[in-house]
């Protein structure tokens, strides 16, 4: 039979296991909920940017209208439809004989023959000089020219807004996303910019400038990445970790990643709380230590932390430690003792004790208030 008291303890200890595991469920929820909220943004990100790359690629001047590049060399380069011009445009976008490009000494300056209408910086010309890499451009309809700088050449770069790579372009096919390739690196500044050396895919050398470098590892590997001027978007692979010349490093490997890696300036972010991963790294260890920090003030708080602290990672062993600080009770409080002084008035005279267990007994008590014997 089941007492009052005994009811009250199974209640008691009921409700601490309920409240317990009550606790420790809310915290597993909001961590897992915080994760999956960092790993959905992130990946949205990532569809962001996969988005915002193929808009520049289907873009009048992207890289899928680009439809020829033609190299320049000393004297007059003539450009027309006709298969006899030194630069050859899409058949039927212009005429046989537009007229030529005089180049000499990284100079180049434009003939337009007569009759034909070919615009530049929104003007008609007939002669003028083409920068490199600038925004003197000659629009003849669908087509545009401008002189582009390769290295040490000099070539004719070709853009179409109705090529065929572009008009047939189905858009991009990519790998999921890969959250090990979400790297934290560190940034180390060059005490002043330093010129490197860069093979492009033409085969040219090309010199840049970068500020400096982030500094990162990766599957065991540490690699080094280096932005440049002219590619504020991302990085260029520059070296790798056998050593490799820049140059070398650099040819077949250039990539679109974005600066969405944390570099040195994230440091003075986090410090001010806008790091997600502080926040991550506290709850896992406060839910990692949760069994110990219910236990704290139970009997057994030493052997639980222990358990929790050595076998709490391989989660049979945590969830046992929840379980032992859930149902272990908690240390008996020792009253400290109560010393009463009191004077008992004592009644004088014969039978002021009991016969049998010696009490004190007043006269006119029939019973001893102890042991019950008759006076």
């Amino acid at each position: 039979m089941v007492t009052h008291l005994g009811q009250n303890f199974i209640r008691r200890r009921a409700s601490r296991v309920f409240v317990s595991l009550a606790i420790a469920s809310a915290l597993v929820c909001a961590f897992v909920s915080l994760a999956a909220a960092q790993d959905a943004a992130y990946k949205a990100s990532v569809e962001q940017w996969r988005h915002k790359y193929e808009a520049s690629l289907e873009s009048e001047d992207g890289w899928l209208s680009v439809a020829g590049l033609f190299w320049l060399h000393e004297g007059q380069n003539k450009f027309g439809t006709d298969p006899l011009n030194d630069i050859i445009l899409p058949e039927g976008s212009a005429p046989a004989d537009i007229g030529y490009f005089d180049f000499h000494a990284g100079k180049t300056i434009v003939h337009v023959n007569p009759g034909v209408t070919i615009y530049m910086n929104a003007k008609l010309v007939q002669e003028a000089e083409l920068r490199p890499d600038s925004e003197d451009r000659l629009i003849l309809g669908n087509i545009k020219l401008f002189v582009h700088k390769s290295g040490e050449r000099y070539s004719i770069r070709l853009t179409d807004k109705n090529s065929k790579l572009l008009r047939d372009f189905a858009g991009t096919r990519w790998f999921g996303v890969d959250e090990s390739y979400r790297i934290t690196a560190q940034f180390i500044a060059y005490d002043k910019p330093k010129e490197v050396d860069i093979q492009n895919i033409m085969g040219d050398t090309v010199k840049m400038w970068t500020p400096g470098y982030a500094l990162f590892t990766l599957r065991g590997v540490e690699y080094r990445l280096e932005p440049t001027q002219s590619n504020a978007q991302g990085f260029e692979f520059v070296a790798a970790a056998a050593g490799e010349s820049p140059a070398r490093a650099h040819r077949g490997r250039r990539d679109d990643v974005q600066t969405r890696s944390r570099r040195a300036a994230d440091r003075h972010a986090a410090a001010r709380g806008r790091c997600p991963m502080t926040t991550l790294i506290l709850l896992a260890i406060m839910a990692y230590f949760l069994p110990s920090i219910i236990g704290l003030n139970k009997r057994h708080a030493a052997g639980i932390f222990l358990l929790n602290f050595f076998l709490g990672w391989t989660f049979i062993g945590w969830i046992v430690a929840l379980l032992w600080a859930c149902t272990s009770d908690v240390p008996p409080r020792v009253p400290a003792p109560v010393v009463s002084s009191y004077v008992m008035a004592v009644p004088s005279g014969a039978g002021n004790y009991c016969s049998r267990c010696g009490n004190i007994r007043f006269p006119s008590a029939r019973f001893c208030s102890v042991c019950g014997s008759p006076s």
